[in-house]
């Protein structure tokens, strides 16, 4: 979620998650609005719902009638109005639908949950019947209890203020989307897909009136989409993909790709697995997997339902960060702080952008800039962090913290509800500054452990400056001193052999291209032997070695086609390169 989600995983999706949608009658904002009675259609400026993300005040209700869930539904508020007070300059505060001041009352109002008390009043009688198989809406029947129901009105309270009302408290699916932006007074939700929407009649009155010509229903396109579907069943998966994007080659690849990433992930995690099958969805595009599901990230998970949506590049790649998602669920229970959630999954990676994130780590250390702990586990200070900052922070935090406590008190950590280093102190029971403090020792010795690896950085940061500068020679002596610190990185030795053929030392550059192929290369690193092999081709072709060149050029295709390698192979089967081309 990702996000975005982390932008390599999709999972963590730190923005407002937005259903944009449009009606067919819209108009000026409501609010300077006097005679809206007597309009019949709305304006181009007409905000509809949206309209909650630019007032001044808002006051965040939930519902807290015996029985109900009184931390969670809280909590819930909660972040909601720190979302639109932090987000949005909209100034929040947070009350039980019993707990409401007749001032309050009277002001814009934003009521979470089905079983809101301040819906069903005799100045506000509920719009909507629900029962265990779905809900009306004002005259319109929803048969998917599963779905939720989005309204803006004027307020029945003050017919001058407005009122939103959201149905959804579901920390799950809260931390794809916070809050719907839609643009239209009402619409229904299928997860974070708008599958139905409309507008009201101007007017003040309560319950508002549906106007049937200004609706749109998707469900026709839904299930168009679901018909297109075909099932196949693997040992841990039930995999739904369209058959005519996705071929039976690229499905046996992402069958096995998958169980691979299950049985890391299980690896990972310890335990049994869930004796379920998990449920994976796969889109051959972005924008089908936008339009079917809502979420633009590459991949992004719903663990209690044991449900992974991935674009097909993603569902071919390694990577368990989804399956950890699902399977944490079932070891651990819910998880409701971001940065416990994707920091596990970005644990088991190690990784980020091709990086490790103890090295990434360290840079931010050295540098400063690492976010201290209780900017890091606030939910919404956590969003105000730079992307690559926060899912570097939050990988290292919690894989520290698995190796500094044991899985009874990780587990009570995962499922921490309130993000804060007090909080979490109580259920490690060990004292907030004593975690600050061994948290804070773990970065500095991750600073000394990769103290070459962070000089190297230096030169290269050098390297790139000269290369805009044009001076190639300079590029090739800041590299070369990478080189020293690390010998066997095939990056480092594939830059400087680079740089090398643009300042004309042919021999040098070959003997460090030579000298990557005779590396061990693991899966993630495998397509440098296909473009060590392309530039050994460059090289030739510049020294007008054609028949070498060409030798190594098939070589790259007869390879994995990684990056593309393939087609810039065959563009240099048939055009030779020049020197000039490497300038």
């Amino acid at each position: 979620m990702t996000t975005g989600r982390f932008a390599s995983h999709g999972a963590w999706v730190l923005g407002l998650a937005l259903a944009a949608v449009s009606a067919s009658a819209e108009g000026p904002p409501p609010a300077s609005e006097d005679s809206e009675e007597t309009r019949p259609q709305r304006g181009i400026f007409y905000p509809g719902a949206a309209f909650l993300f630019q007032m001044d005040e808002v006051t965040v209700v939930y519902p807290a009638a015996p029985r109900e869930l009184l931390e969670l539904h809280r909590w819930s508020a909660e972040r909601r109005a720190q979302f639109l007070e932090r987000h949005h300059g909209v100034r929040a505060r947070v009350r039980a639908d019993d707990a409401v001041s007749p001032e309050e009352l009277r002001g814009n109002l934003l009521l979470l949950g089905w079983n809101n008390r301040l819906l069903g009043t005799e100045q506000a009688p509920r719009p909507f019947e629900r029962t265990a198989q779905g809900f009306h809406f004002l005259g319109r029947w929803e048969g998917d209890p599963t779905a939720d129901l989005l309204l803006y009105h004027r307020s029945p309270y003050n017919p001058e203020k407005f009122l939103v009302f959201w149905s959804r408290i579901d920390p799950e699916r809260d931390r794809l989307m916070v809050l719907p932006r839609v643009g239209s007074d009402w619409a229904i939700l299928r997860d974070f897909r708008v599958v139905r929407q409309g507008m009201f009649v101007p007017g003040r009155a309560w319950p508002p009136q549906r106007d049937p010509l200004s609706e749109s229903d998707a469900m026709l396109d839904i299930g168009q989409a679901l018909a297109r579907r075909a099932s196949h069943t693997t040992d841990h998966y039930v995999v739904y993909y369209d058959p005519q994007l996705t071929q039976p080659a690229e499905l046996r690849e992402i069958v096995e790709r998958r169980e691979a990433a299950f049985a890391r992930a299980v690896q990972f995690l310890g335990g049994p697995p869930p004796t379920r099958r998990l449920q994976l969805y796969v889109y051959g595009d972005a924008d089908t997997k936008q339009r079917e599901t809502g979420v633009p990230e590459p991949a992004h998970s719903l663990p209690s339902r044991r449900e992974i949506h991935a674009l097909e590049n993603f569902a071919r790649s390694p990577s368990p960060h989804e399956e950890i998602h699902v399977l944490a669920y079932f070891r651990y229970g819910p998880c409701v702080l971001t940065t416990l959630y994707e920091g596990l999954a970005l644990a088991a990676d190690g990784m980020l952008g091709g990086v490790a994130l103890d090295l990434r780590a360290a840079v931010l250390a050295e540098r400063g800039a690492f976010p201290e702990l209780p900017q890091l586990l606030d939910e919404e200070q956590a969003r105000g962090l730079a992307s690559e900052v926060r899912a570097t922070a939050a990988g290292v935090f919690v894989a520290w913290l698995r190796g500094w406590v044991d899985e009874g008190a990780f587990g009570r950590a995962y499922r921490l509800w309130r993000g804060d280093v007090a909080n979490l102190g109580r259920e490690l029971g060990k004292p907030p500054e004593a975690i600050a403090s061994a948290f804070r020792a773990h970065l500095q010795g991750l600073v000394a452990h990769h103290g070459r690896e962070l000089r190297a950085l230096d030169h290269e940061a050098e390297a790139q400056q000269r290369l805009l500068a044009g001076d190639y020679a300079g590029v090739a002596r800041a590299l070369e001193k990478v080189v020293e610190l690390k010998p066997e990185d095939p990056q480092a030795l594939f830059n400087l052999a680079s740089a090398l053929m643009r300042t004309r030392e042919y021999a040098r550059a070959e003997a460090l291209f030579r000298r990557i192929l005779e590396l061990p290369l693991d899966d993630s690193r495998a397509y440098f032997a296909s473009f060590t092999h392309y530039q050994l081709g460059r090289l030739y072709d510049v020294q007008g070695r054609r028949e070498a060149a060409l030798v190594e050029y098939r070589k790259v295709l007869e390879l994995p086609d990684r990056h593309d390698a393939h087609r810039l192979a065959r563009e240099a089967i048939a055009r030779p390169v020049t020197q000039e081309e490497l300038e």
